[in-house]
This record gives C-alpha cells, structure tokens and sequence, in this order.
C-alpha cells in the first residue's frame, strides 16, 4: 500500500497543467480508494451567475470482481446542490453522508488559501474511514500543487491565462476537434461505443455522447482578438498606473461576459485573445459585440470612455495555432483600419472580398 501511494503522489506532481492535474488527482485517488465514482464539482460564474457543475468525473465499476473498468467523463455538466454541499462550502469541512440506498458520500472541499473552489466526491459501498487520512494527504498535497501550477500560467496583473500557456491549450482544443470531427466521418455508427472496449481507462470525454448532443449544426470554435483602441494615448496622457487600471477593467469584464469554459489569455500590453468554445458564427458575433458595447458603456476612472477592436476567425483541425492567429490579427487589423469599435470576422471579410486569402506575418508576439 505504501509504494502504491507514493507512486500515486508522484503521478499528481509530474503534470505540467491544470488540466492534465485534475486526472492525475482523480486517478491518483482511485490507485488507492475503493470508490464507485470520483467527481470535482467547481463553483463558476457565466454572467454574474454562480453555477455549480460536476467538471470531471471518474466512474468505476468491478463486473467481473476481478478488473476494474474507468469510464471518464469531461463534459462539464450542471449539478443541483444538496444541502450536504452546501454544508461543506460554508464549514469549509469534510462531509460523510450515508443515502437510503446505504450509499456512502465523502465532500471534501478543496480551497486556494482563502476560498472554497470545488469539492471532491467520492461515493462508494464500502467504509471510507480507514481511508480519509489518505484522501485528505492527496487533496493537501492537490491544492499545493495546484497554486504553483495557477500562478505560472497566469498573467500577474490580470489573472488571465498568459501567452506562455497558448499553444498548449489551443493545441489541446485541435485535438478535441479531430477527434470529433473523426467520429463524425464515422456516422455516428456504433464503432464508436467499441473504440476503447478493450481499454481499462476510457478516456472518451472529447468529441463524448454529450458533446455531440449539445452541438448545433455549424458550430466551431473561434479564436479572437481585441485590442483597446487608442491605448498608447491613454498611457502618455494620464500614465502607466490608469493604464494598468483600463486593462484590469476589461479583463474583468471578459471574466463577467464570457462564459468560464471560454479561454481568456492577456497577450501582453492592451491586446488580449479568447477561444471561444464552438458555437454558431451569428452567435459568436452576437456574443463579441455585446461584450464590445459592455466595454463602450464602462465608465472608467478618469479616462471616463474607451472602446475595443475585434477579430475573429474560425479554429479548424487542420490548421496550426500560429495560421489561426494571423486570420484573426487580419480582421482585427481591418477592424483598427476602418474606424475601430467594431467587430470584424475573417471569413466574412474573404467572403465579401474586402481580404485576400494569403499567409502574412501576425503582429502577435508569440515569443
């Protein structure tokens, strides 16, 4: 048992990401723990809204009492809070509860030094107090490691996800569009419930069921730019200091609009970029201009009014991070070109033939 530990600890501190940590955790925990099913539930804003949804989820089950069988689910879906949950958010404390059925439920609330931001559960038929010392060793160990991880991938001033963690994350949502778009080319024929069948760990959660349920037709993922209109005349009129002050406004304010499962990175200076997770283009304009017209309202101190450019562009399988990024810089550079605060969309733009289809140099520092 305690070589398994170890080895189990040592898979949690060998992830790189946050994402990658979340099953490192999860699996490190099943290693050891008779559970039926392992869960994090995450509190999250989407438009001023605290949501609760179950983010990831490990279920386990033992047909034939010999091997264990893992079904991983990833699509973050929303949960109603029991009142056992709310107990262990507002105690900040480990909850042991016992169903109808006899089930037992271990909450154990996970925090970043000042707050509750998930939960972990674990259900199982099984006592779990020989084991509560070992959960509660890996969620310390967990969270430690889960600040030094947040803060090397976030911006310092904003909070945002930085340049320096870009390519992996866009990088990662390619390989979920392939995978998607492979098992649409299947037909959606039942070698797709076969494909890991001989799998212990079935890590089928991109391009899973769920997703393809929730995609409406000609749904994407887009990759946007924006950029604070006139920023250079902010900073020499009124200093770095109310500068520093505008860029911190917008980022919160894409915190408050943008919905959590949307990526927000500050590229450096006054230019950010979004991935926004696939939705319908009418919709992706809609969303950025209604954030462009949040921002156009804002009162900021001093400076009283500023105003944002944006471009966007389709995020294809096919293509590489940095062809993404020079499409959206093309719309952004139209949008800055032709009377900024506006919202301008790359394919549109070729389609209407205001620009031409070539491989240009980005204005995006990637290094």
């Amino acid at each position: 048992m305690d070589n398994k530990i170890l080895n189990s600890a040592i898979k949690i501190t060998q992830q790189r990401d946050l994402d990658s940590l979340e099953f490192s955790f999860v699996s490190a925990i099943a290693d050891v723990v008779p559970a039926s099913k392992i869960s994090i539930i995450k509190l999250v804003t989407e438009n001023n809204l605290k949501i609760t949804k179950e983010v990831i989820s490990l279920s386990i089950s033992t047909a034939d009492k010999q091997e264990k069988k893992y079904h991983w689910d990833t699509e973050p879906k929303s949960v109603c809070v029991t009142s056992q949950h709310e107990k262990s958010l507002r105690s900040m404390r480990t909850i042991l509860d016992q169903t109808k059925k006899g089930e037992l439920t271990l909450l154990i609330p996970i925090s970043n030094e000042k707050n509750v931001v998930s939960i972990l559960c674990l259900n199982t038929t099984e006592a779990f107090p020989p084991y509560q010392a070992i959960i509660k060793g890996f969620v310390k160990l967990y969270e430690n490691y889960r600040f030094v991880l947040y803060e090397s991938e976030r911006d310092m001033l904003t909070g945002l996800l930085n340049r320096r963690t870009f390519d992996k994350k866009l990088d990662r949502l390619l390989q979920t569009q392939q995978h998607r778009s492979n098992n649409y080319s299947n037909n959606y024929s039942n070698n797709y419930s076969n494909n890991y069948s001989n799998k212990n760990y079935n890590d089928d959660a991109p391009g899973s069921k769920a997703e393809r349920r929730n995609m409406k037709p000609e749904s994407c993922a887009w990759l946007v730019i924006l950029d604070i209109d006139h920023f250079k005349q902010v900073n020499d009129t009124y200093g770095h200091v109310f500068g520093d002050e505008v860029i911190l406004n917008v980022s919160q304010k894409m915190v408050e609009c943008f919905r959590s499962s949307d990526l927000m990175f500050r590229f450096g200076g006054e230019e950010f970029v979004i991935v926004l997770e696939p939705i319908q283009m009418e919709k992706a304009r809609q969303t950025l201009n209604r954030f462009r017209n949040t921002i156009e309202k804002h009162s900021f101190p001093q400076i009283k009014q500023i105003t944002i450019s944006i471009g966007y562009a389709k995020i294809k399988e096919t293509d590489y991070p940095l062809q993404i990024l020079e499409r959206a810089d093309q719309a952004l550079y139209y949008a800055k070109n032709h009377g900024r605060n506006r919202v301008c969309n790359y394919e549109s733009l070729v389609e209407d033939g205001e620009l031409q289809v070539s491989t240009v140099k980005s204005s995006v520092d990637l290094f």
